[in-house]
């Protein structure tokens, strides 16, 4: 890993029961974190112990150079990734955006080309070991 990819801010999306336990393990991250959840009351926890808060995904674009994406289903993904408040929005090329959720192969590869469009790198990163993995850091 280089020095550049170490201090690279990071973005993290949901904030549920698998990606809050992630990010709050990215809390220390040297680039800094920014989180994102339609919830507003998941995130304080993150904005009282250091992290910087927005309200739409395309935001978290604009502070982070690796983004991860942990929601609900394919939908939610690619709301986040092409809608109208998405990543791809704001998103500078070299961009890095790790899918944690559970999604299709075939949104994989469609999310991966209109990720491509925008020099944007996908990456489906699925994760197992469940909340109680990820609280331990075990994923």
């Amino acid at each position: 890993m280089t020095t550049e990819s170490v201090s690279a801010p990071v973005g993290f999306i949901g904030l549920g029961n698998m990606g809050a336990p992630i990010a709050r393990r990215l809390l220390d991250w040297p680039g800094g974190l920014t989180v994102c959840d339609v919830r507003p009351e998941v995130i304080e926890p993150f904005v009282d112990a250091g992290a910087r808060a927005v309200a739409e995904p395309a935001q978290v674009a604009t502070h982070a150079r690796i983004i991860c994406v942990t929601v609900i289903d394919d939908a939610q993904v690619t709301e986040v990734l092409t809608g109208p408040s998405g990543i791809l929005r704001t998103a500078a090329p070299g961009t890095v955006v790790a899918v944690h959720s559970t999604i299709s192969d075939r949104t994989a590869q469609e999310l991966a080309a209109r990720c491509a469009e925008h020099e944007v790198e996908f990456v489906d990163a699925p994760v197992s070991g469940g909340a109680p993995g990820a609280t331990r850091g075990s994923l």
